[in-house]
């Protein structure tokens, strides 16, 4: 059975064993040395692993010697490296859009953008150093998902980066009288007003 590092779960069930159960061991070497677990069930249950584990029910039947069971082993895959997502900022409306990225990267990860916590662009696959997932152009929070290809192990990347739009400066000009020799024009933007006398 193999799990990936950190959030994992599961039951071992011993079955077609004669006898009882007087313990189960675990070993995280290999089998070079073994632990005793306080269980006398047919059922053994892991959580959260880090670390490849093997398990092993030792059974009893009256006054014979005990017996190992076959062992059983969980192995655990490691996540992706953590990296940190780069970029965003804001930009002019109309414009090319912010760039995101991550710092690294790793051959054998697909990198997914997110946004918001759902995913935009297809992934990108990891090259052994910083990757860009272009410019972006939609206003928003964005994360980076990492996937190994091979075991399918999940990470979320470290931090986000948001991105904003700045809306384009406007300006209105208005008459407020009209002659042919003499005319008030006034300029309104987020300044203030601006005033032109004798056109």
């Amino acid at each position: 059975t193999a799990v990936c590092s950190g959030s994992n779960s599961g039951v071992l069930t011993l079955s077609g064993h004669t006898g009882t159960v007087q313990k189960w061991q675990s070993s995280t070497n290999g089998g070079s040395n073994w632990n005793d677990i306080s269980n006398t069930s047919t059922s053994q249950s892991y959580t959260n692993l880090s670390t490849t584990t093997m398990y092993r029910a030792v059974v009893v039947s009256g006054a014979c010697a005990s017996a190992n069971s076959t062992a059983a082993t969980i192995t655990v895959n490691a996540l992706p490296t953590a990296y940190t997502v780069t970029g965003g900022g804001s930009y002019c409306s109309g414009g090319a859009g912010v760039s995101v990225g991550l710092s690294d990267s790793q051959t054998g990860i697909n990198y997914q953008l997110k946004l918001a916590g759902n995913n935009t662009g297809s992934p990108v696959a990891g090259t052994g150093s910083a990757i860009s997932f272009g410019n972006n152009t939609a206003a928003g929070n964005y994360t980076v998902e990492a996937t190994n290809t091979s075991t399918n192990c999940v990470r979320t990347m470290t931090g986000s980066v948001n991105i904003s739009i700045n809306p384009l400066p406007s300006v209105s000009l208005t008459a407020s009288s009209v002659d042919c020799f003499n005319s008030l024009l006034t300029a309104t933007n987020s300044g203030g007003t601006m005033s032109s006398v004798n056109g």
